[in-house]
């Protein structure tokens, strides 16, 4: 018993996914490019010694002028999502860098029929576009 896959054609020419696989990896390439730059800040904020991770203000005078500064807080480490990160030859990289690609190969039609996204592909879409909801739902500093 062989299993046909349809074939997905727009009005510019053919994609491996439908409308709904789509929108699903478009979003999903949204939140991996924002866990992009949560790890860009935290590898800014992982460069610094622990003595300059720190926020300063600014001391004024009676008189409104400048006069110093001071210490107010430490800056908070910058939360990536773990399920994200690869730590590669003690490096924290991201992982799951095939989205993008998807991304770009569903976006960019095609003149000639392409193979279609087999199922287990969809489904690892879905799987880690809810994981990234989740997390990101659970965030206040977004």
């Amino acid at each position: 018993m062989s299993v046909t896959q349809s074939i997905y054609r727009s009005r510019w020419g053919y994609h491996p996914c439908d409308w709904n696989a789509w929108t699903r990896i478009k979003r999903l390439r949204f939140l991996w490019f924002l866990t992009v730059r949560r790890l860009a800040a935290w590898r800014r904020w992982s460069n610094k010694l622990p003595h300059n991770r720190v926020v300063w203000r600014r001391i004024r005078g009676e008189d409104g002028r400048p006069i110093g500064w001071e210490k107010v807080e430490a800056l908070a480490e910058p939360r990536v999502p773990e399920f994200m990160v690869d730590e590669a030859r003690r490096r924290r990289v991201i992982a799951h860098a095939w989205i993008d690609a998807c991304y770009r190969q569903a976006k960019q039609p095609a003149a000639e029929p392409v193979e279609v996204w087999p199922a287990e592909r969809l489904k690892e879409i879905e799987e880690l576009l809810s994981r990234l909801e989740a997390w990101y739902a659970g965030q206040t500093d977004v």
